[in-house]
Formats: structure tokens, sequence, C-alpha cells
């Protein structure tokens, strides 16, 4: 017959293979991945869910829940009967993640602002201090960098607008001006 599939059975290895997956699930208990959850990043719960069919059918609705309420900070008044759990795990988890290192900030993350190829970024507290994201100001580079005119800047106004004491700041990124002065120090050395 033509146009016609046929349907592939599973072989013995396959089925021994998902009888040792559903075993192992078994094994944790009704509620094993609900313990679980409490120690999960919602990243990871997601790409958990992801490794087979079977983890994502064991994983279901109760523990996308408690993930919303316990680690994404949901209100419980958010959560419908209706609610589809693991796409709003999801949602929240792609939009409150860092962008370096995936932790889950509850308030979000900040964005860098600086003019570097990492512009929009957001990022978690611990990641933003690393140099490679971190500003440094101007007076605080002319301290210690002489060399800092091909150097890429932002001006930033700070101060009190309602008594009209502003002042500008030029703000570098940290990384770039760690590889200028290794390269200053490198080529006085030779």
């Amino acid at each position: 017959m033509v146009g016609r599939r046929t349907l592939e059975r599973p072989n013995q290895n396959q089925k021994r293979a998902k009888a040792v997956a559903t075993a192992a699930i078994d094994a944790l208990g009704p509620n094993g991945f609900l313990h679980l959850s409490a120690f999960l990043e919602p990243m990871e719960a997601l790409r958990l869910s992801r490794t087979s069919r079977t983890v994502h059918e064991a994983m279901d609705d109760s523990m996308w829940r408690a993930m919303l309420l316990h680690r994404c900070g949901v209100k419980p008044s958010l959560l419908k009967p209706r609610t589809q759990t693991r796409e709003m795990v999801a949602t929240l988890s792609h939009k409150k993640s860092c962008a370096h290192c995936d932790r889950f900030e509850v308030d979000g993350c900040r964005a860098i602002k600086v003019h570097t190829e990492h512009r929009g970024k957001k990022l978690c507290p611990t990641c933003f201090e690393l140099p490679r994201f971190k500003e440094i100001s101007h007076m605080d580079t002319v301290v210690t960098y002489v060399e800092l005119r091909e150097l890429r800047y932002r001006v930033v106004t700070t101060g009190d607008y309602e008594m009209g004491e502003l002042y500008r700041k030029r703000m570098y990124n940290l990384q770039a001006v760690l590889d200028l002065a290794a390269r200053r120090r490198s080529s006085s050395a030779t």
C-alpha cells in the first residue's frame, strides 16, 4: 500500500531502559521530585524535566506549583486551577535568571548599560561585580592608570536634581581598564 506508514514497535532494549528509568523514579517515592525541588534552581528543574519523557511525566503539577510558590516568589492568588505551571516557571526563569551563572533572582537581575559586547545582559549581584562586567569611575581610574584616551566610556549624571547639584562621571568597563594595564605592563617589561 502506498502512503501508509507502519508504526515501529519498541525493541527489548528500549522496553528495558524505560522499565529501569521508571523503577528509579518510583524509588524516589510519590513526592520525590517535590522534595528535590527545594534544592533546585528553576532552570535546573527545567533542564532535568527535559532529560527524558519519564522524568518529564514524573515531575507533576504539584512540584511546579511548589517551585513557583517557594523558589520563584509567586503569590498564591496568581495560581489558578488552569494555570500551566511548568510554562510559568519557564517564563519566569527566562526573565529573572542571570545570563552568566543561571542563578534565579526573585527581584530580577540588573541589566548592563556599559557600551561593550555585554550590553543588555541581565546579571545577578554577584556576577555584576566581576571585572568583565563592572564599571570603574574616571577618578579611580586616573589614579591607577594614566593611558585612558583609547578606552570607551559613558557619562553618568548624578547628584541631587531638586537642589540642582549635578555632576558628571565618566564610567569605564573595569575589564577594559585591566586589559589596558596588562598591555602597558607587558610593553614596559620588554
